[in-house]
């Protein structure tokens, strides 16, 4: 180091800089990536539970639909039936 000239120096104190910058931001870099992998978890868990409620919906909206249907036919038949007694005590 001492047989170092001032621009030899000069231009090893620059490189040391470069490469304390560029550990630093390797490092920040995998911080980054860890925050990110960690997100993408947590994200990924939030919409396997947010599809399952979505499944679960559908599934009950289905039942209810089929119910509402049913009750529908019902209620047609029945009205059917009151006018067909209707018409008979009418004649």
């Amino acid at each position: 180091m001492n047989n170092l000239t001032t621009f030899e120096r000069a231009l090893l104190a620059e490189f040391e800089s470069l490469a304390e910058a560029c550990a630093r931001s390797g490092q920040v870099s995998a911080d980054t990536a860890e925050r990110l992998s960690k997100a993408s978890d947590h994200f990924s868990g939030q919409i396997g539970m947010l599809r399952k409620r979505q499944t679960a919906l559908e599934e009950r909206l289905s039942a209810v639909t089929t119910a509402l249907n049913e009750q529908s036919r019902q209620t047609l038949s029945l009205i059917k039936q009151v006018n067909a007694l209707l018409r008979e005590r009418g004649n």
